[in-house]
Parts: structure tokens; sequence; C-alpha cells
């Protein structure tokens, strides 16, 4: 997948162009309708930063699914950041989308549903975290990253030169330290994660998804 060379922010006829650019070409990520704005996503390989050499996912599971809805981000008492997700699945007939007075589409709705999958990722002895709301990721020029949609290593980041600079803590790069501190990077629809930690544990939880949670309207073009 080449890299994204659009704006993450876009209005509704560039977007509509940079579409049909993508189906044309045979590569269309997902779209994603929030507020006032849609945007587009940078997905899989093809996110900033430079491309690790391991080509082995940590965690297939997780990238098994279309996406994953955030429904919680917690520290624990026993130092751990747990992040529990909630599987978003493609819907079955496409749909148009309606954007400031533009018919886009059609596209395929991605749904929780009574069938999605529910997981929690936890990360031991969290020793730094940072999240911002997914709808305003931009570029960090100092990415160098592992290979996975949604939860990767990190070997280089913006984050880990601040709390390298702002802190005692180092954080070190696999297998270089043992029981020391790594980076890692997790995507989900809502927010994005950074953390040093221990190695992430995903972990697939046997109970029901939460149908009555209004999720961020996503949507497939193929």
């Amino acid at each position: 997948m080449r890299p994204l060379t659009t704006p993450s922010r876009l209005d509704a006829s560039s977007l509509a162009e940079a579409v049909r650019d993508r189906i044309a070409g045979g590569s269309v990520d997902p779209i994603v309708l929030r507020g006032s704005g849609l945007k587009r996503r940078r997905t899989g390989l093809a996110y900033d930063g430079r491309i690790a050499a391991s080509i082995r996912p940590m965690s297939p599971l997780l990238d098994s699914a279309a996406t994953w809805f955030l429904d919680s981000a917690t520290h624990e008492r026993d130092g751990s950041f747990a992040v529990r997700l909630t599987e978003g699945l493609k819907g079955d007939e496409r749909q148009y989308v309606e954007h400031e007075g533009e018919q886009l589409g059609p596209y395929f709705p991605i749904e929780v549903q009574a069938t999605s999958r529910c997981v929690v990722v936890t990360f031991p002895q969290a020793q730094a975290t940072y999240s911002h709301d997914e709808i305003f990721e931009g570029t960090d020029p100092h990415l160098e990253r592992g290979v996975g949609r949604f939860l990767f290593t990190v070997s280089d980041s913006g984050f880990r030169r601040l709390v390298q600079a702002a802190t005692t803590l180092t954080i070190v790069d696999e297998g270089e330290e043992e029981d020391a501190a790594q980076e890692y990077f997790l995507r989900t629809e809502d927010r994005l994660f950074q953390v040093a930690s221990g190695a992430p544990e995903v972990e697939l939880l046997d109970e029901a998804p939460r149908l009555d949670v209004v999720r961020t309207q996503t949507w497939f073009a193929n």
C-alpha cells in the first residue's frame, strides 16, 4: 500500500476526488465521519514513519479485525495500563453518506454487532503513557515503527524524545535490556496511545459487546 499524499482533513469535494483516485488505484483507506468533518485514515504500513525490519505483526488477533472501538483505558493499581476494545464489523450493504449537502459513497458502514469480539490490551509496568483523540492525528517526523495495523513497536518517536528529555525514564528497543520499558503504539477508532511499558498482552474476553454505546461513524470504501 502506498503512503497517503492527501491531508488527514479534507472537505467533501476533495474527499470524493481522493476516494475515486484510490478506488482507481485499487487501494482505498477507511473514511471516518465525525462531527463537522470527514477525514482520511492512515492504515497498516502506510502510517507515517519508517518501517522496522520485522515483518511479523505483534497481534494477529487485533489485525484480524476491520477495526476496533475504544471502550475504556485505565491505569490499574498494579502499575499496568489496560485498554478495552470492541470489534467493528463491516456492514453487508453499502450506504450513501450525506455531508454538507453532498452525497458521498456508497460505502460500507462499520458497526458494533452482537458477534463483535471484545478484547483487553494490557501494558504491564506502564511507566509513561500518552494519548490523543484520533481526529487530531498529525505527522511525527521522528516515528520509526514496527509492523502491525493496530498494535506495534516503536523504536523512535516524538513521545520518546519528550519522555527522555523531561524525565529520568529510559526507553530501550526490543532485546536491548531485560525488564526495561519499551515503546508501543496502539491505534483505535477513537484514540491513539503511545506507551512505555513491558510487552503488552492481548486477551480475548468472554463477554458480549455493548450495543447501546454510540460509536464513531466509520465507513469503508471497499
